[in-house]
């Protein structure tokens, strides 16, 4: 009874983190988005001459046998991308993740679409002097922070409530100990037994 307290009140307490986790993620890699596209379009000022085929940059992708982040780049950078475009038919710089990612794909502000069957969140603006600038991260990278959060505040819960549950039986045992004892001896007892039980 006391458990099922407890969980009356926990399980409710988890679903609200759980909800709050999931939008606090949603704001912060939307507000990642923007800050990369205010960067990005910082950097196209120097992108207005010239050259008609795209700049395409790589994403970096881990070798087997070495660590998630190198000097050379992140294994996370498979999760992100950008594009920038002088004009609605005039690609200059694109992630290779991108690469294939029309225009027309999403409008201005945030959208979400399909990229090789997987999710993205794109963020698109207009430049305050002119062309497009489009940031991009799958929506793994946010389901990973989840986990991650998730993980680190409801495991030690879910560990932490059957041992709280033994160690409570156990408490709860130990502190009726004198009842038990007191009941059995009464139990024993003969009806015709009037003296005074210690």
């Amino acid at each position: 009874l006391a458990l099922g307290s407890i969980s009356l009140v926990m399980v409710p307490l988890l679903a609200l983190s759980y909800s709050k986790v999931v939008d606090e993620v949603g704001e912060l890699s939307d507000a990642r988005l923007s800050q990369s596209a205010n960067t990005l379009e910082a950097l196209a000022e120097h992108l207005r001459t010239g050259t008609t085929a795209p700049i395409e940059i790589e994403n970096w992708i881990r070798p087997k046998g070495t660590r998630e982040e190198t000097a050379q780049g992140h294994e996370a950078e498979k999760e992100i991308g950008f594009q920038y475009w002088a004009t609605p038919t005039e690609l200059k710089v694109t992630t290779r993740d991108l690469r294939n990612l029309a225009f027309t794909s999403t409008p201005i502000g945030f959208a979400d679409t399909y990229i090789d069957k997987r999710r993205w969140r794109i963020y698109t603006k207009i430049g305050d002097a002119g062309g497009f600038i489009r940031a991009a991260e799958r929506y793994d990278s946010r389901r990973e922070i989840i986990r991650d959060l998730l993980l680190q505040n409801v495991l030690p819960l879910l560990i932490g409530l059957p041992i709280l549950g033994l160690l409570m039986s156990w408490a709860i045992r130990k502190g009726l100990q004198p009842l038990s004892k007191t009941a059995s001896r009464i139990e024993r007892r003969s009806v015709r037994e009037t003296e005074p039980i210690d």
